[in-house]
Parts: C-alpha cells; structure tokens; sequence
C-alpha cells in the first residue's frame, strides 16, 4: 500500500482504540508511542479485513456499478479502495464487540429493568432511551474496566475497584482512607477513576470520619454520617477525593478494629451532621478541633472552618500547640485561597504567644 495512503488504516485503528472498551480504558495510561504504535496494529488488521474483502469481490463480480463510480471517483490508484474500506469496517467495529460484551455480561437483563422502572413519557423519550443504552452496555464497560485496572492498575486502584464492586452485593466491605492532612473517613466506595491522567478521583460515601493523632497516628473519629435519614438522601454525602490526596486505604471491619487492634468504636462519637449541632469535640483537643476546620475548609465550608480556627487560635497556650495546624494550611496552599487570611491569623497568634514567652519562631 503506498505510504500516502497508510494515515487513512491508521486513523480507522485510532478510532477503534478509542470506542473498544476494552482498549479505550488501557489508552488512558498508554504514552503517545505505545498509542500510535497500538493505533498502527488495528490499522493493519482492519487492513487485511479490507483487502480480503476487495479481492474476494474482485473474484465473484469483476465489474459492479460500485466498482465504477469508485474508480470514476479516486481513479486507477493502487490500494484506495482497500485503505478506504479499512476506515469503514473500522467506525461501526468497536459498538459492535461492545455490545457482544454487553449481552455476555448481562446487559440485556439491566436494559429490560431500566426500561420497566424509566417508562418513556412525552418530552423524555430520547432521555430515557440514553438511560437504557447505559444500563445495556454498563456491565461491558464495568468489566473492561476491571480487566484493565488488574492488569495495569496500581494496588490503589485495585482496591478502589474491588471495594466499588461489592457495593451492590448483600455485604458491601467499607474502606478506610486516611488523607495527607489526617483526617480519615471510612465508607463504601461509589465512583472509581477510570485511569486517566485527568480523572485522578473517587468518590466515597461516608459512614464516619475523623483524624489521626499528630503523634500517635491513631485514628480518633468525630462525626457520624446519617445514611439511614429520612430527612437526606444518602447521595448528599457522596464526596470526591483526589487520588494523590491519599496516604493510606484499606477494608475496614469494625468488629476486627475494636476486639484486635483496640481502636475506638467510631458510632460513640458526633451526632449526625443534620441535627443542627456541631460534632462533639473536646474543647481543649486543639488537634481534633484544626482538623474539623481543615475539613471544612476543603469541603468549601469557609466560615464554618473559620470559627473552628479561632477556637484553635483561642485555645492555644503556646506556639508549639499552634504548628500542626499552620502546617496543614500551607500543604493546601493554592489549592483552597480561602486558607491564606486563616493562615496569616494563626500565624500572628503564634508570633503573639511566642512574644509573650519569649520563645523564637521558627
């Protein structure tokens, strides 16, 4: 095939690559080269397709009104029929094996469920057919996705994988994360990422959370989530983290945390969030009380995390009390602005007490 022609194949494979499913995903973690040579491949194979293609027409009709208006169109050039018809077969390829997939993993059955609980109105007719397409081929992305993350996931993605898997069983397995900033939360895994660069963040439904001591590192938790509420749906907790913001997962079994390891049961502590009351906290523990402002203030709760900080800044007795909290304000730093006039009140109390006991700052 002459190389002026070899772009319209590869174009057809790059295509393919990103529809397949099962390609699509491992794309995502693929370099420039590994994709245009990955791209190259399928190019060649919907190639040969072509090509057999051609000559098997060439042999049972020699002349055909779609042979003449092809060469009345592109002229005698060599290969262009071929290079042309590689890029045809190559459009409709990746939704055909997708819904081979679909049907092998059940999708028939979820469309039919979607379908009986989505009954199409006047004005949703083309809503409601998106959400049965969805359910039909939801469990052939589901297993691409798993197959890629087991082959060339992190452990992290893994396990963010599996747990998200068991959200639908009889027994979901919560998770435990505990962030850079400390704090910790421990919930049922609802959204992975799907391994691209640009979509480094899962989602997490809370049950509890609190932090880790600055330094024992043991988990102390504050708040309790409402799920089983009738006034919230258990959807308004739902909270996204980025990958990179994550010290440490792993399952989490209560029973197993308290009988063997000794940690504190977290259902004693903090009312749930809509009882109109802030969680119990220790009024003297300065570490929990920055660590619920921390929180607040990644959440976007700017005031509420203010008044946390003051109550830091107004605990305080010395400037050593006040160094956790200044630490774990400057590690956000362009990421939430909001922490700057927080940052700069905290330091000036610092200044404050170490003048006042005639300690260096540091």
């Amino acid at each position: 095939m002459p190389s002026n022609l070899l772009f319209i194949p590869l174009l057809g494979g790059y295509w393919f690559a990103h529809h397949w499913y099962s390609s699509r995903f491992r794309a995502h973690r693929m370099d420039g080269y590994r994709l245009l040579l990955d791209s190259a491949v399928y190019g060649v194979f919907f190639a040969a397709i072509a090509r057999c293609l051609v000559l098997a027409a060439a042999l049972v009709h020699a002349k055909t009104p779609i042979r003449a208006a092809w060469v009345e169109l592109a002229g005698d050039q060599s290969y262009a029929g071929t290079a042309f018809l590689a890029f045809l077969v190559s459009l409709p390829a990746p939704y055909v094996l997708n819904g081979l997939s679909a049907i092998r993993q059940g999708g028939i059955r979820n469309a039919i469920a979607q379908a009986s609980n989505q009954p199409f109105h006047q004005g949703t007719t083309a809503k409601a057919a998106r959400g049965i397409l969805d359910a039909f081929l939801d469990p052939a992305r589901a297993a691409a996705i798993g197959v890629t993350v087991k082959r060339w996931g992190s452990d992290l993605d893994r396990l963010l994988d599996q747990a998200s898997r068991q959200l639908g069983s009889n027994t979901p397995k919560p998770i435990m994360i505990s962030l850079r900033t400390r704090k910790v939360y421990v919930g049922f895994v609802t959204r992975t990422p799907d391994l691209r660069p640009a979509d480094a963040f899962f989602s997490l439904l809370p049950i509890w959370s609190g932090y880790r001591n600055a330094t024992t590192l043991s988990v102390r938790f504050d708040t309790r989530y409402p799920l089983d509420s009738t006034a919230r749906a258990p959807d308004d907790f739902v909270t996204s983290f980025p990958i990179e913001a994550i010290e440490s997962a792993h399952f989490f079994d209560l029973d197993l945390y308290v009988s063997r390891f000794g940690g504190e049961a977290p259902i004693e502590f903090g009312p749930p969030p809509d009882s109109g009351t802030t969680p119990s906290v220790d009024p003297t523990d300065i570490t929990a009380m920055a660590n619920l402002g921390l929180t607040e203030l990644i959440e976007g709760q700017t005031e509420r995390a203010a008044e946390w900080y003051k109550l830091v800044a107004a605990t305080a007795k010395s400037p050593s009390d006040l160094d956790g909290a200044i630490g774990d304000l400057k590690e956000l730093g362009e990421a939430q602005p909001a922490s700057a006039a927080i940052l700069k009140e905290l330091i000036a109390r610092r200044l404050e007490l170490s003048q006042a006991g005639d300690q260096p700052q540091p």
